[in-house]
């Protein structure tokens, strides 16, 4: 089944492009939007869209009723956004703070580090990371991807961040699969591929919901919050559909 907003965006973006004479490749650059969803959404394939995705597509294929179209396909996200008290300036920074800090693993490990470590302040930042820790940890709170508490602890952007773009959580998921260390304890990572029917997709991709809720509720307790810092990924998707919807 396609999320109607595709339907809806796939419109746009053709009347743009002809308008324009333009490539879906210009459009990527414009909107900050993979290449390959483009593609896809333009030629009819893609089923679904983000909420970010979405957002950034419509503020320019429809910069006079993105926020309409929005409201119309994501109303629960809309509603979260209104919620939060965030402008649309606001989760402009954000997004861009969040872009900053996944755009290295030096970046990434020091915010994980500064804003996940109990107690964590400058000094402890120093200590682990050496003088190109702490030049890493001033150009996070510039780029606002960190806040300083009042305490001198520091709260990551990322915590603040609902529904984050397809493209930043595949590019944590990289980054998470590049810094585990197999041979390290309490690591486990584990690969599978199999042709399945829609009962056993059903069972599978429950299965993998249950896990991320559990693991939800287990890293949301304060009763197991600790020093030792763990990072996870959970996912699964249908590369190759051949049977019906």
């Amino acid at each position: 089944m396609v999320h109607p907003v595709c339907i809806h965006l796939r419109e746009r973006v053709k009347a743009v492009l002809s308008q324009s004479g333009e490539s879906i490749r210009w459009l990527s650059k414009q909107t900050n939007v993979d290449y390959q969803k483009l593609y896809r959404l333009e030629s009819g394939d893609l089923r679904s869209l983000s909420f970010f995705d979405a957002r950034r597509i419509a503020r320019f294929v429809e910069p006079d009723r993105f926020k309409q179209v929005l409201e119309e396909y994501f109303p629960e996200e809309v509603r979260d956004l209104t919620d939060s008290g965030f402008t649309q300036q606001d989760l402009d920074d954000r997004m861009e703070a969040v872009e900053f800090l996944l755009s290295s693993e030096q970046r990434y490990l020091v915010y994980l580090f500064a804003s996940e470590t109990e107690g964590a302040d400058r000094d402890r930042v120093a200590l682990e990371f050496g003088r190109s820790g702490m030049k890493t940890l001033d150009e996070l709170l510039a780029k606002q991807a960190l806040k300083l508490n009042p305490d001198g602890t520091f709260q990551g952007t990322l915590s603040v961040v609902v529904n984050a773009p397809d493209t930043f959580v595949k590019r944590m998921a990289h980054l998470h699969v590049d810094m585990i260390d197999l041979a390290d304890a309490g690591s486990l990572m584990r690969s599978f591929h199999r042709g399945v029917n829609k009962e056993g997709l059903r069972k599978a991709y429950n299965t993998m919901a249950q896990a991320s809720h559990e693991l939800c509720s287990i890293l949301e307790n304060p009763d197991y919050r600790g020093p030792d810092l763990m990072i996870f990924n959970l996912a699964c998707g249908i590369v190759l559909e051949k049977g019906p919807s």
